[in-house]
């Protein structure tokens, strides 16, 4: 939750502190009502660079939440983040 927390609130080093202490960039957000990971929420809150931190760490670009069965480029692009939806589909032609 705290990773949650500091990706809502844009804290870039925080999460990068939860990331080096060993929190798997792939995490499921815990009690999400959709179970979304950390990309996911990084994408709908439009933080490019916590995005791009995220995929260099190994986070899971096709996981899809259980409600609409979106990815994160799908999170980005409904939330208006055109820019970074985009690149993350390009990201998402190289796996």
């Amino acid at each position: 939750q705290a990773a949650d927390a500091a990706i809502r609130g844009g804290h870039a080093v925080c999460v990068e502190l939860l990331l080096d202490a060993g929190l798997p960039a792939s995490t499921c957000i815990p009690n999400h009502p959709y179970s979304a990971t950390l990309l996911h929420q990084a994408a709908w809150f439009g933080h490019r660079a916590m995005v791009e931190s995220l995929h260099e760490r190994g986070a899971d670009l096709t996981a899809t939440d259980t409600q609409f069965q979106g990815t994160p480029t799908n999170w980005a692009r409904h939330a208006g983040h055109m820019e970074l939806s985009e690149w993350l589909r390009s990201k998402e032609k190289t796996i």
